[in-house]
């Protein structure tokens, strides 16, 4: 027991031993589908939103995450989609000039 309340300590938080069941089920992890053009400053908004939404969504996964391979895999998909989206930014701030 000393060693589990040490653990939380240095985090923080505790995560029961059981987190990767209920929790982490319902949490849904899909990245957003993002177009290559937008053609409104609407669309591109929507767009970013899609992203912001996932993003949130799997940083509460990766609290479940205890396979460093998943929890990396699943943080370059988050940096892929940001990546995307910044493509698409940039695109987009390009065609409007």
């Amino acid at each position: 027991m000393k060693k589990l309340l040490l653990a939380c300590s240095l985090v923080g938080f505790c995560l029961p031993a059981f987190a990767e069941t209920d929790f982490c089920a319902q949490v849904p992890v899909n990245a957003p589908e993002i177009p290559q053009l937008v053609n409104t400053a609407d669309e591109l908004m929507s767009v970013r939103q899609n992203v912001l939404n996932y993003i949130e969504d799997a940083e509460k996964r990766l609290i479940c995450q205890t396979n460093t391979k998943s929890y990396n895999s699943l943080v370059d998909e988050m940096h892929i989609a940001a990546d995307q989206y910044n493509q698409l930014l940039a695109t987009y701030k390009s065609a409007s000039l």
